[in-house]
């Protein structure tokens, strides 16, 4: 992407007379050159960095929200709620935010027990990479690609197993209830305490919402 400038007037003359007269410009012209004056020119990397920095933000919030709200059903109907909680509520949490934000914002998994954290097509390479590193002990960075032909950014980050809330975390071999274990997988339950790869937050952001906030 090309940086975006556009050219600034900033002549004391055109600001304040006509110039080579004496009759004031007008309200309207004083104004538009106040705003050309606020242009910022933007590249390609301020886009990127704005993007990547923005989407950590949104994951964090994301994180938040689901816990606030899980460890509110724990409260009030018990740990096994929590599950249901999670099949039922996480989704419209995350439109919610995602609304809020102008981007969309999933959580993905290869967890066959929740087919609504399938990857999506330009999801699955990236989440291949994450459980590539998680096996090698590859340390995990946050990411982001260009897709839909450029106009969106696809922001990804991994979910520790330690912060799968949702994703496998209902519940911990020796320290749940029985109905709450009951629930989960035994693959998901022999694998709860590991704080390794549980599956990535997937945030896609219109490079037009980044470009606002810039």
């Amino acid at each position: 992407m090309k940086a975006q400038v556009l050219p600034l007037l900033t002549s004391i003359c055109i600001l304040f007379y006509s110039c080579g007269s004496d009759e004031k410009i007008s309200r309207e012209v004083f104004e538009e050159v106040q705003k050309a004056n606020e242009v910022k020119k933007l590249s390609e990397v301020d886009i990127f960095n704005e993007a990547l920095k923005w989407g950590e933000e949104i994951s964090v919030e994301a994180q938040k929200q689901l816990m606030v709200a899980r460890e509110k059903a724990i409260e009030e109907k018990g740990t096994s709620e929590a599950v249901d909680f999670c099949n039922a509520q996480v989704l419209a949490i995350l439109k919610e935010l995602g609304d809020q934000y102008g981007v969309t914002i999933r959580r993905v998994s290869n967890d066959l027990g929740n087919p609504a954290n399938q990857p999506l097509e330009e999801e699955k390479m990236l989440l291949e990479a994450y459980e590539y590193n998680d096996q090698n002990g590859i340390r995990h960075e946050p990411n982001l690609q260009k897709i839909k032909d450029g106009s969106v950014l696809l922001f990804t980050k991994a979910i520790l197993r330690v912060d799968a809330l949702c994703l496998h975390d209902q519940g911990q071999p020796g320290n749940s209830d029985e109905e709450t274990l009951q629930k989960i997988s035994p693959s998901n339950s022999e694998d709860i305490a590991r704080e390794r790869l549980s599956g990535m937050w997937s945030i896609s952001i219109p490079q037009k919402e980044v470009v606002k906030r810039l």
